[in-house]
């Protein structure tokens, strides 16, 4: 993806924003590999990718599943999750 077009998030949203951008360091990609990166609501971020303005985006598994069975192909490239508060804090 690097020199791509992409779309993440918005920048308040963990999901959509500071967790793809971690998940790009942990191999070697940072902004600045991406030309123009869009942050979008996430309501916005199909509707980039399925017009071509971007060439990938961060989007919740919800979206993705509503269009697949909607007959939209598309190519998940690398599928996220973010921890529950459960299992961020230490047992008491």
């Amino acid at each position: 993806m690097k020199g791509r077009p992409f779309a993440f998030g918005e920048r308040d949203s963990a999901i959509g924003w500071h967790l793809p951008r971690a998940a790009l360091t942990e191999v070697g990609l940072g902004i600045r590999d991406f030309p123009q990166p869009m942050d979008l609501p996430a309501s916005r971020v199909l509707s980039a990718v399925r017009t071509r303005k971007v060439d990938a985006g961060v989007v919740m598994a919800d979206d993705l599943e509503r269009l697949t069975n909607a007959g939209v192909r598309l190519r998940v490239l690398k599928e996220l999750s973010c921890p529950s508060p459960f299992d961020s804090y230490p047992e008491a």
